[in-house]
């Protein structure tokens, strides 16, 4: 056999797994840098057309923030991994992708929210559900019309949720997929994804005729892609010295020009031997570790069980991956990239306030 042979497809799924982890792992950095410096430059700026700019760029970045959760999904596993996902942007390619392939006679029309529930389930299934849905609205769309795509979110009662057997009371995301003209009905297939996802569906009248087909979801979580709040009782700091362990350069001076913005002082490493070393300096100056899950050296959680040896209860919070978090002791903070300024800031004062 020839040593130029084409890979297996387990080889080329295992590949295309660690190729999507890896390019999730520095988007992540990218992102989160992004999102914080925004942050940092809005206070900094006074003119209508720069906080308009910003804006545009704290939205592309979060855009990117759900494809990094998409890439986080193919390496994970296949169709049916679950995962907590928005299913705004899902919503907005599904829409772009109907146009690309619907004839010039079909219109294609959204209306999408800024914010909806997040679901829980395969975002790869949710997509294929809402394409069959509009693929089928399409067949009475022969001579042309228009085919709108809308979602919104709603909460169920008692009362509406018992009208809608297998739903709960409770959040829902609604999903409609309306033609203009036509029945909008559902196919056999996603008749079962439906109710794969807990969801049920049903049909309403259009206002200008026809019908509409709504499925309601069980929403998991609430919107997460608008600016998080600060809490309402975050102090300013006082001065207290933070301990940055980062090796992204552009990660690391974002946190460091966001907690020294806030009223922190800040101490960087870009290994974990580099912030062990400076730790070591002064132990009992050091108020937290913010340290990475990934650095070089001496990784997050090895870094703070060394810290805890110089200086035991110092508090800390893990940025990057869960997963990567559990030998550095079930007390520590994790905080999930690429994250805001205010998640940096909240975990920060909560570490903090768990000091004993």
């Amino acid at each position: 056999m020839s040593g130029t042979e084409a890979p297996e497809p387990a080889d080329k799924s295992e590949a295309l797994a660690a190729l999507s982890a890896g390019l999730a792992h520095d988007l992540n950095n990218v992102l989160s840098a992004v999102l914080m410096t925004v942050e940092l430059l809005e206070g900094s700026c006074t003119r209508e057309r720069e906080r308009t700019v910003l804006a545009a760029l704290d939205d592309t970045a979060r855009r990117g923030v759900a494809l990094v959760r998409q890439l986080r999904w193919i390496a994970q596993g296949g169709e049916d991994e679950e995962t907590l996902f928005q299913p705004r942007h899902l919503l907005g390619d599904l829409q772009k992708a109907a146009r690309s392939i619907f004839p010039a006679s079909v219109a294609v029309a959204s209306d999408i929210p800024a914010a909806l529930f997040m679901l829980r389930g395969s975002p790869l299934r949710f997509y294929r559900l809402v394409l069959d849905l509009c693929l089928d609205a399409r067949e009475g769309l022969a001579a042309g019309g228009e085919l709108r795509l809308a979602a919104w979110n709603t909460e169920l009662d008692e009362i509406a949720a018992a009208q809608r057997p297998g739903l709960a009371p409770g959040p829902h995301m609604v999903l409609e997929v309306a033609p203009s003209a036509g029945e909008a009905a559902l196919p056999a297939a996603a008749a079962a994804a439906v109710e794969a996802c807990g969801g049920f569906a049903e049909t309403a009248a259009r206002a200008n005729g026809g019908q509409a087909l709504r499925v309601y979801l069980p929403a998991a979580g609430h919107p997460e892609d608008l600016p998080a709040p600060l809490a309402a009782d975050l102090q300013p700091a006082t001065g207290e010295v933070i301990l940055v362990a980062e090796s992204d350069g552009a990660v690391r001076e974002a946190i460091a020009g966001i907690l020294e913005k806030h009223g922190y002082q800040v101490r960087t490493a870009a290994d974990g031997a580099e912030a062990v070393a400076l730790f070591a300096r002064d132990p009992q100056a050091v108020a937290a570790v913010v340290a990475a899950t990934d650095l070089p050296y001496l990784d997050g959680p090895g870094l703070l069980r060394a810290v805890g040896r110089l200086h035991a209860g110092v508090p800390a919070v893990l940025t990057g991956r869960a997963e990567g978090s559990g030998s550095a002791g079930p007390a520590v903070l994790v905080l999930a990239k690429p994250f805001t300024a205010p998640a940096l800031l909240e975990a920060v004062r909560r570490a903090l306030g768990g000091r004993e």
